[in-house]
């Protein structure tokens, strides 16, 4: 990931979900430096909003990526990206 695909993202998000007039979406972001460098590049229908340094506990997508190494990762070898990559799918399938 970098700002371009961040930029992109959102851009995408609000041609197929413009905000309604006189609204704003407000976009809980983390402080990675491609976040904030996107940020000059959105328009002000988005509101972005800074989870606080060091504060995994108040991130969800870490919570799901603690749960799925675990699960799915934790104690294993995988022979290439491409097996690592199966054993997600299966893992997210079933569990998702």
């Amino acid at each position: 990931f970098h700002y371009k695909t961040t930029i992109e993202f959102i851009r995408s998000f609000l041609s197929e979900c413009p905000a309604l007039e006189g609204c704003k979406y407000y976009m809980i972001m983390d402080n990675t430096p491609w976040h904030k460098k996107a940020k000059r590049f959105i328009n002000d229908q988005v509101v972005f909003v800074y989870l606080p340094p060091y504060s995994p506990d108040l991130n969800p997508i870490e919570q799901v990526w603690r749960v799925t190494r675990r699960e799915a990762k934790y104690n294993r070898f995988f022979a290439d990206t491409k097996e690592f990559e199966k054993a997600l799918d299966l893992y997210y399938e079933i569990y998702a």
